[in-house]
């Protein structure tokens, strides 16, 4: 596959960064490629987020690295519409496994961030 568009962190001009919301509009648009961050929550689940804290994205200010996913992380919505969780890495790599199983190809550019805990 020869890759003529990419998004990153989704259609983030159209959507909520880093949102299932974002990537199935990039999809949708032709992009073959996503670019998207990883970060590991302190209960160690892997979620999809560029910042290392929630501030900017979701109005609350959590460190994520220092913050369980279950009963905080998982709470939060971006300030933008259409409001939207942090997906958890498997969610996004469900969406890219049912886009495969229709016939369509998306691969995903994933930036790990340097201050989890390889």
């Amino acid at each position: 596959m020869v890759v003529k568009y990419a998004a990153h962190r989704g259609f983030k001009s159209q959507f909520p960064e880093n949102t299932l919301p974002a990537f199935k509009a990039a999809y949708e648009a032709q992009c073959q490629v996503i670019e998207t961050d990883l970060h590991i929550t302190s209960d160690d689940e892997i979620v999809i987020a560029h910042d290392i804290d929630t501030n900017r994205v979701f109005g609350e200010d959590y460190v994520i690295t220092e913050t369980a996913w279950k009963g905080k992380l998982d709470q939060l919505l971006t300030l933008r519409e259409p409001r939207s969780p942090i997906p958890l890495f498997d969610d996004v790599l469900t969406w890219v496994i049912e886009v495969w199983d229709n016939g369509g190809q998306i691969k995903l550019m994933l930036d790990i961030k340097p201050d989890n805990n390889p």
